[in-house]
């Protein structure tokens, strides 16, 4: 009977990680390439993230429907509250004014991605979403956008258009199951910070920062964040053990909390037992949007302890943390410097292992937000809201010859900087020796991997094994003759490992090498044949001199 039940609960585990396991891109994001990686401005990865409800939000089934269209119930701005037409003790009525209607209007706020739009569709209801096929092509990257533009089909809605309307309302459903949910949106930060699926508990330190929305105490972190934050309690409540520590917190402040001695955690609102003393309609009233579909969910014990927040430098030193993500990130948000950004770079934590969440309604096509985003690429790996920017911007890379390696480092990162400079002066030799003079010594320790000591043993990440393969032009062409003994070994190394991934003789289609051979060829300019090429030329010269000197002592 003991085995059984541990069996059960076993398999219930496993089939709960499998449900976000697989990278599901493919089905969510509507632009999304399979096996591509998005670069903006020729050096920084981006992945795209979004506002997010949780699951238990999700009608199971098509509710009763009772009127066709529900009109705008929000505010012009966010957070305007006198323009809302539910109070804040009314979040059942709106979610159930959303149920009862088949269609309901929402739009552009501040950004293109917006909490309603997820509403809506959580609801069971199709949204009729103004200006949705005037979007830019990478704006709201989870909703199903060619599915709502075929919906205009289903109005002027009239009853011998039931069917359909029920087979589309079916489909959006599936698609917010999937892909709009708080959890699939966490296991997707997880999955590019290489920790999902895991097979144990899983520590994660969440960085929180900001004034707010009204910069009076409200520690509002935006939906994105909020989002990822009970998705990822969700998903490790699978993993009993598994700890988020939620850093830093505010400062008492009497003249906003009355009489508040202790720091406050920026996500009091999630925990349902938070300021109990407080009647609840006044604490509603200091929430954006009243707390709608993110408040009182979590339990003051799932938020880190003073204690906890404490220690966080001492345990990131100690490599306590399987990673950590920065919530909210971006320029005028109160967030800069980033808390705690130091203390991470100087205790080894690899870059793959943080994310940076650019959340806000401001995107890439605001200057200061870019310029901020570029600055950090390669300190972690990178998730945009609002990837609003000319398509000129944008271009794709094979993960195949571009694994996470080359784009979640910063060395990596100021290389292929450098390579594209090469690029286009191939006789600049100040480029090669700026390679071999700032960042040879940083790049060639991890040749073999990133070695990763946690409280969980020793794990080596994979190199970027496609910028070592190109290190050898710069490298073989400035180093002196003493040096290239050596340099040679390493170099024909990487040509022995890179064979995995690329073929340096005849390409033969459809082999997964042959095409490896010509995405790099499309991502660096040359062929891998080329480097081959000039390694042996190089090495083989080398050898001939070698030989000369033995004979003439001789």
């Amino acid at each position: 009977m003991g085995f059984a039940v541990l069996l059960a609960c076993c398999q219930a585990v496993v089939g709960a990680v499998q449900e976000f396991s697989s990278d599901d891109s493919s089905q969510c994001v509507h632009f999304h390439r399979p096996g591509k990686v998005l670069i903006y401005k020729k050096d920084t990865a981006v992945f795209p993230i979004g506002i997010s409800v949780p699951s238990d939000l999700v009608a199971e089934s098509i509710p009763r429907k009772v009127r066709v269209h529900a009109a705008f119930v929000g505010s012009s701005c966010g957070g305007e509250v006198s323009e809302y037409k539910f109070g804040p003790m009314e979040e059942d009525r709106y979610q159930d004014f959303y149920r009862r209607h088949r269609f309901a209007h929402t739009k552009r706020k501040g950004g293109w991605d917006a909490v309603r739009h997820a509403e809506i569709l959580a609801m069971g209801t199709v949204p009729n979403f103004a200006g949705l096929d005037k979007a830019p092509h990478l704006a709201v990257p989870f909703v199903p956008k060619a599915l709502l533009l075929k919906t205009e089909e289903l109005l002027p809605y009239s009853k011998r258009l039931e069917a359909a309307y029920n087979a589309t309302v079916e489909q959006l459903l599936d698609h917010t199951r999937r892909c709009l949910t708080a959890e699939s949106m966490a296991a997707r930060v997880l999955r590019e910070m290489g920790l999902w699926p895991t097979q144990r508990p899983l520590r994660l330190l969440y960085i929180t920062c900001g004034f707010g929305f009204s910069g009076a105490g409200d520690g509002w972190q935006g939906p994105v964040s909020i989002g990822i934050f009970l998705g990822l309690h969700a998903l490790l409540r699978q993993w009993p053990g598994s700890r988020i520590v939620d850093a830093p917190a505010m400062e008492p402040d009497p003249s906003i909390w009355p009489e508040e001695t202790v720091h406050r955690s920026n996500f009091w609102y999630l925990a349902k037992d938070s300021d109990p003393w407080i009647h609840e309609e006044d604490l509603r009233q200091r929430m954006y949007g009243y707390g709608f579909s993110y408040a009182r969910r979590l339990s003051l014990k799932d938020l880190a302890t003073q204690a906890e927040r404490d220690a966080v430098p001492d345990s990131l030193f100690r490599h306590e943390f399987d990673g950590v993500i920065y919530g909210k990130v971006g320029p005028a948000q109160g967030c800069d410097p980033l808390p705690f950004f130091d203390v991470v770079r100087n205790a080894g934590y690899p870059a793959e292992r943080v994310a940076l969440i650019y959340g806000g309604d401001f995107g890439l096509e605001t200057k200061r937000v870019a310029e901020h985003a570029r600055y950090y690429s390669g300190y972690g790996i990178i998730f945009f809201r609002e990837m609003i920017a000319p398509p000129e911007d944008f271009h794709w890379i094979s993960a195949q010859v571009f694994p996470r390696a080359c784009y979640a480092d910063p060395g990596w990162n100021r290389f292929f900087q450098l390579w594209r400079k090469r690029l286009d002066c191939p006789a600049c030799d100040d480029v090669d020796r700026n390679v071999r003079d700032e960042l040879w010594d940083h790049l060639w320790p991890v040749s073999r991997g990133f070695s990763w000591q946690t409280g969980n043993g020793l794990e080596v990440l994979p190199p970027c094994w496609s910028g070592l393969l190109l290190l050898a032009f710069p490298m073989l062409k400035t180093s002196a003759e003493a040096e290239l003994k050596d340099l040679c070994d390493f170099f024909n190394r990487q040509l022995h490992q890179a064979a995995r991934h690329v073929t340096f003789g005849r390409c033969v289609l459809p082999r997964p090498r042959c095409k490896g051979s010509i995405a790099f060829r499309g991502a660096f300019g040359v062929q891998p044949s080329e480097v081959k090429t000039f390694v042996r030329s190089i090495c083989r010269k080398l050898s001939r001199k070698c030989a000369v000197r033995g004979t003439v002592k001789q």
